[in-house]
């Protein structure tokens, strides 16, 4: 018997629920990191008195009449996540929302999608979840609205025919090419932050995130990500474009690079520097040895996964959710 409790974050049941479906996770809980929102509703399901499923029901920021379901975690059982997600509904309509999607963890800058089972281990910095969490959502109703994925490219098909051309280019017109500079931290990532809302403003599903929380979110990372896999490019000292990259040491000895992150700013003379920016890091992997390069998490409308479907192979792919609640 499957009992739904509604409840808060941070209630030892709700935090006790994540282990059901990833035990092998560290214990840390990312509910610590999933901004709230007011008026969202946490839920767990229990069996036999023991937390198996756990959702938070939010309303979305910036999109008036849609939720998001957060922190979804549930075991490999679809009766069990129906009911958990059916659940959510009534508290959800009552803020008026007409749809959800999920699973998102507030907004796009925290944990979301469901990765796709797949043949291919995740990748460093990958977004990770069982494999049966997506069809969980599907036998309670929800229907794909937007499909991701990450993209391979061996050592010998990495290309940069174009960049000491195109870098003198830039460089003549101004711009300038640094790593990041750790020793401003706070500063590089206020124009980072900068940036992103800018590049990012069309993105689906999109939100602003204020430069306080992104520092939050970012300071795990400070000082675990190696500097000379995020390159910026500025012109008086505007940035208009940055990349974000890093290598990641395989179990034989070998290395790969993931590429994170790259986002352009709509300036004029910005046209071309994410080009640029990624053929910089295909070079440096092949220098330095790895044996290729990960392109990870794009929309799969993002115009460079047809641009790399000459070079690279699709490994991993992700979906996100939605149901009508009309």
């Amino acid at each position: 018997m499957i009992h739904i409790l509604s409840t808060v974050c941070t209630s030892p049941e709700f935090i006790t629920a994540r282990m059901a479906s990833q035990p092998h996770q560290p214990s840390a809980d990312p509910a610590a990191t999933c901004p709230h929102r007011v008026g969202e509703m946490a839920f767990v399901a229990l069996r036999d008195g023991i937390a198996v499923a756990r959702a938070l029901a939010q309303p979305m920021a910036g999109y008036p009449g849609i939720g998001n379901i957060a922190l979804f975690e549930c075991i490999d059982d679809p009766s069990t996540a129906k009911a958990l997600l059916e659940a959510c509904e009534p508290h959800l309509r009552s803020l008026g929302i007409q749809a959800v999607v999920g699973p998102m963890d507030a907004d796009t800058w925290h944990a979301y999608r469901t990765a796709d089972p797949s043949d291919h281990p995740p990748f460093l910095l990958d977004r990770h979840t069982p494999p049966w969490i997506g069809e969980l959502f599907r036998q309670a109703g929800y229907e794909v609205c937007d499909r991701y994925l990450s993209s391979w490219i061996p050592r010998d098909s990495l290309r940069w025919s174009r960049l000491e051309t195109q870098l003198e280019r830039f460089r003549t017109r101004g711009v300038t090419f640094q790593e990041l500079d750790t020793g401003d931290w706070d500063g590089e990532l206020s124009r980072i932050h900068c940036l992103s809302l800018e590049a990012f403003a069309d993105n689906s599903w999109a939100s602003p995130l204020d430069l306080a929380s992104l520092r939050s979110l970012y300071r795990p990372w400070r000082d675990r990500l190696p500097t000379d896999g995020i390159v910026l490019a500025s012109l008086e000292g505007r940035l208009l474009a940055y990349v974000v990259s890093c290598p990641e040491p395989l179990s034989d000895g070998s290395c790969r690079t993931v590429i994170k992150t790259v986002a352009t700013s709509r300036h004029p003379r910005a046209r071309g520097l994410g080009a640029l920016l990624v053929e910089w890091l295909h070079r440096k992997a092949h220098a330095s040895n790895h044996t290729g390069v990960v392109h990870a998490l794009m929309h799969a409308n993002n115009p460079s996964t047809h641009i790399l479907s000459g070079h690279g192979t699709t490994i991993r792919t992700y979906s996100l959710w939605r149901k009508d609640l009309r």
